[in-house]
C-alpha cells in the first residue's frame, strides 16, 4: 500500500464507528486534503479522545501532484463492480495511472475496515467550480440519513441515477453509509474551512468524538446565513446535460447552485449554438472548468 495515501489515522480505546474520509479523488480539488491535515493536527494537539477509528486518505495521488482533475480517466466515474473485479483479478491490463490508484485506495479501505465497528461511514470530499456549492449527495434510503441530516445543509438525492461509477455508489454495497460532501469553490480558502467543519460534524454525529468542537457547524452555518441565495433542504435530480471535449461546451457566466431556472432559459453554448433548459427547476453544479463530462444538472425541491 502506498503510504503517501495516508493523511492521518487515529484509533480509540473504546468501541465505536469506522469513519473513512477520502479527499482529492479529483486532483484539482485538494481543499479536503488540507482540511483533514488540520483536523488530525487538532486531534493530536488537544488529545481529543476517539471511539472506533478515524482515517483520512488521499484519492488520486498522481492527479493531486499536478492539480489536474485526473491523469488518464476520472477516478470518480470508474467504481463499477465489473471494473473493480477486472482490476482486482487481473482481467484488465492496468495500464493507466488511475487503475493503480483505484486498486491501492481499495486495498487501504479494505484493510482498515477489518474489525468490529458500530457503523461504517464513508465521506467523500469535493469542491465545485460554481458558487453556492455547499451540499451533500447521498444514494442511500431514508433510513440511513441520520449522519448527513445532522449537518443541516442541503441534501441532493438521485444523482447516482444520472451518473454512474462514483465512489459513493460503490461503497453502500460494502456495508458503508456513504455520501459526498461538496464544500465551496475549487481552490478557495473557504473550501478548506467548509471541509473542516463537515469532517467535525461527521465525527461528532457518528459518535467517533464525544465532545462538540467549536468548529462544528460554525463555518457552514455562517456561509449559509451570509448567503442570500436559495439553500433548499432537499432536492432530487431530474436532468443531466452530458458533454464531451469535442462539444466546446461553455457555461454562460453568473449561474450558481440552486438558482431557479425556467424551461427555455439559455444556460450555455456549444459548437451547435445555444443550450436551453429543457425544464423548470433548480440548477445544480454548472460547470466552470475545462474538464468534466457534466455540463449541469437540474433538480426539483422535495418535501
Amino acid at each position: 500500500m502506498n503510504q503517501d495515501r495516508l493523511i492521518g489515522k487515529v484509533e480509540g480505546s473504546y468501541p465505536g464507528p469506522l469513519v473513512i474520509v477520502v479527499a482529492g479523488l479529483h486532483g484539482n480539488e485538494d481543499s479536503g486534503v488540507y482540511a483533514l491535515e488540520e483536523v488530525f493536527n487538532i486531534i493530536e494537539r488537544d488529545r481529543i479522545p476517539i471511539r472506533g477509528k478515524f482515517i483520512g486518505l488521499k484519492g488520486n495521488i498522481g492527479a493531486l501532484k499536478t492539480r489536474e482533475r485526473y491523469v488518464d480517466y476520472d477516478m470518480n466515474r470508474c467504481w463499477y463492480d465489473h471494473h473493480i473485479h477486472a482490476l482486482k483479478f487481473g482481467q484488465a491490463e492496468r495500464k493507466s495511472s488511475e487503475d493503480m490508484e483505484v486498486l491501492d485506495l481499495l486495498h487501504w479501505i479494505q484493510e482498515e475496515s477489518i474489525g468490529q465497528y458500530t457503523e461504517r461511514v464513508m465521506m467523500d470530499l469535493h469542491a465545485t467550480s460554481s458558487e453556492n456549492g455547499v451540499f451533500i449527495v447521498i444514494p442511500q434510503e431514508e433510513t440511513k440519513l441520520e449522519i448527513p441530516k445532522s449537518m443541516h445543509i442541503p441534501i441532493i438525492f438521485g444523482l447516482e441515477k444520472k451518473i454512474g461509477g462514483t465512489l459513493l455508489n460503490y461503497f453502500p454495497s460494502q456495508d458503508f453509509v456513504s455520501f459526498a460532501f461538496e464544500g465551496g469553490v475549487i481552490g478557495s480558502e473557504e473550501a478548506i474551512k467548509l471541509h473542516k467543519t463537515g469532517v467535525w460534524d461527521v465525527l461528532y454525529a457518528s459518535g467517533c468524538i464525544q465532545v462538540e468542537r467549536e468548529e462544528r457547524h460554525h463555518d457552514v452555518m455562517e456561509y449559509i446565513q451570509n448567503d442570500h441565495r436559495p439553500h433548499p433542504p432537499r432536492v432530487s435530480v431530474l436532468y443531466r446535460h452530458a458533454i464531451n471535449r469535442q462539444d466546446n461546451f461553455k457555461m454562460l457566466p453568473g449561474f450558481s447552485n440552486f438558482q431557479k431556472i425556467k424551461a427555455g432559459d439559455v444556460l450555455a453554448l456549444d459548437k451547435t449554438g445555444e443550450i436551453k433548459s429543457p425544464i423548470d427547476g433548480l440548477l445544480i453544479m454548472p460547470l466552470y472548468q475545462d474538464t468534466g463530462n457534466d455540463g449541469f444538472f437540474i433538480a426539483e425541491e422535495i418535501e
